[in-house]
């Protein structure tokens, strides 16, 4: 990774985040706008840029955007980024004011960035500023404080770079139920925050129109139309996290193990794609509450840029989405205990999904036999349980785990069922079965220039023997194991059996418990993991 590196921030970092005691606020810059464009700053001062020339006439709607930096990030890094937003805005006729304040060693905070708020409303108040809206932006750490933050009316809408509202600060907070206008924007690039999260808030779009009940295609595309509209998410293709500022991430933050992928485009190719999302969105928002459309031509094309964006995140997050389904995910499930069962007859499963550990820990499976009309069905009832999501290495932070949780399935084994069946050949051990589903995504899920990329440049995967765990309880606390060495990471999943013995009470005979990887988990590994900066195991 080709990341600059910052100092090293000391111990007082970490007392900075405790205490955030006060506020710092900064002057600004007074080379962030373009000529006539008014910079408001939270110490109610203007600067007046002199070296470019604009329409003043053409701006049809003045609009307000308070901005929120990301963590140990200073806003002299988001310069940059602020002022092509602005120039953006210049081309579709807005004016924007972009409004911010620092945080004590650069580290937001609710409690910090609701002074400065507070103090950016009040300064426009007093100079008599009247706006036709007023956007809330945040990036990384500024975005999920701006979410709450963007709840009152003083606000039309909010923006959020380089975060979800499906987040840890967020307690995975609807974004189909958040009562304003919402972008969330994303590059594909980010090393910070896996592009595959955003699918939630997609989810959450679709579950809200399921709720309508209509089966009028027409009507159901007109609606999510509308969703995409004023609630759209976007992943920009080859942008990174650190692009909204100045592509540098801190060396603290990389001796923690996290970092940015290498993007393909320039930073300020990045920028120049930010910022017109952003406007695109501004421009959409502010126009949907007038009675007239000051130039027509302008918002079509905007909203046309934004539907074809929203378009190709879906389908770029259309593989993952399918295989994280519930269907799915119990076609897998299912699939799984006929594999390890492999009979000449079929099964018929059900699976008992659990929501927690516990309730898991002391189910146990079984299986019948059901006659009807002649025909005997065989039935299997399993149990399964979604865990944590694999976490690639112990010394990486548990934000770089994936998103896909791991299945302990509770299943039966081949044995249990010979009394009255007849086997296929020998039960499919997990490491095939991981192997089989390797294969499976690879050619049916994974694009042939992801396929290529991960062949050519991306850690493999190799599959080892599974590991044995004696004890059920040992096995339901055990994950996936995952060792890295060189360019490959060895894969054991692990599993335990009882066997179908007199000496075994009934109740407890025939046991397969397994954990395989799952398609959703293979996926990530493809077309993100294995481009991760991952240590060599110890």
């Amino acid at each position: 990774m080709a990341s600059k590196r910052l100092p090293i921030l000391g111990a007082c970092v970490v007392l900075a985040v405790v205490a955030s005691r006060f506020v710092s606020v900064k002057k600004v810059l007074s080379s962030l706008r373009p000529k006539n464009v008014r910079f408001l700053t939270i110490d109610d001062k203007e600067f007046v840029e002199t070296n470019q020339e604009c329409q003043t006439d053409d701006l049809k709607y003045h609009v307000l955007m308070p901005f929120i930096h990301g963590a140990f990030t200073s806003n002299e890094r988001y310069l940059p980024l602020l002022r092509e937003i602005q120039s953006s805005c210049t081309k579709i006729g807005i004016r924007l004011d972009i409004a911010f304040g620092s945080f004590f060693y650069n580290v937001p905070n609710e409690a910090e960035t609701g002074h400065i708020l507070e103090a950016i409303l009040k300064s426009a108040k007093k100079k008599g500023l009247k706006y036709d809206a007023t956007f809330l932006a945040g990036h990384s750490m500024g975005g999920l404080l701006a979410i709450e933050k963007a709840l009152p009316m003083a606000y039309d809408g909010l923006i959020m770079m380089g975060c979800s509202m499906w987040g840890v600060l967020t307690n995975h907070r609807s974004l189909a139920s958040f009562p304003k206008p919402a972008l969330t924007l994303l590059g594909e690039r980010d090393g910070f925050l896996r592009p595959f999260k955003l699918a939630h808030d997609m989810d959450t779009l679709d579950e809200e129109l399921s709720r309508e009940g209509s089966d009028d295609n027409v009507m159901i595309q007109k609606k999510r139309n509308e969703m995409d509209i004023m609630k759209p998410v976007i992943i920009l293709k080859e942008v990174n996290h650190m692009q909204a500022a100045d592509d540098t991430v801190a060396e603290f933050q990389l001796k923690t193990g996290r970092h940015d992928f290498d993007s393909g485009i320039t930073l300020e190719e990045a920028r120049e794609r930010m910022a017109e999302a952003v406007s695109n969105f501004m421009l959409v928002a502010v126009c949907r509450t007038q009675t007239g459309l000051s130039d027509r031509a302008a918002y079509i094309s905007a909203t046309e840029t934004q539907l074809k964006q929203t378009q190709q995140t879906r389908e770029m997050l259309r593989p993952f989405r399918e295989l994280s389904s519930k269907s799915y995910q119990s076609k897998f499930i299912m699939e799984a205990q006929r594999s390890i069962a492999n009979l000449e007859q079929d099964i018929d499963i059900t699976p008992t999904i659990h929501a927690l550990d516990e309730d898991f820990l002391y189910s146990k499976p079984f299986h019948s036999l059901v006659v009807a009309n002649s025909d005997t069905t065989l039935t299997a009832n399993i149990h399964v349980v979604a865990q944590d999501p694999i976490l690639l290495h112990p010394k990486l932070p548990k934000a770089a785990s994936q998103e896909s949780p791991t299945f302990a399935i509770k299943g039966k084994s081949q044995d249990s069922f010979l009394q009255s069946f007849t086997k296929k050949g020998d039960p499919v051990s997990l490491r095939e079965l991981n192997m089989l589903t390797m294969a499976k995504v690879l050619k049916e899920y994974v694009t042939e220039e992801q396929r290529v990329k991960y062949e050519k440049y991306g850690r493999k995967l190799e599959f080892l023997e599974d590991l044995l765990i004696k004890r059920p309880p040992e096995w339901v606390e055990t994950p996936i194991q995952l060792t890295h060495e060189g360019n490959t990471t060895f894969v054991r999943s692990p599993y335990t059996q009882t066997p179908e013995a007199e000496f075994i009470p009934l109740k407890f005979r025939g046991m397969h418990y397994a954990k395989a990887m799952s398609p959703a988990q293979i996926y990530e590994w493809i077309v993100y993991d294995a481009f991760r900066n991952i240590p060599s195991s110890e």
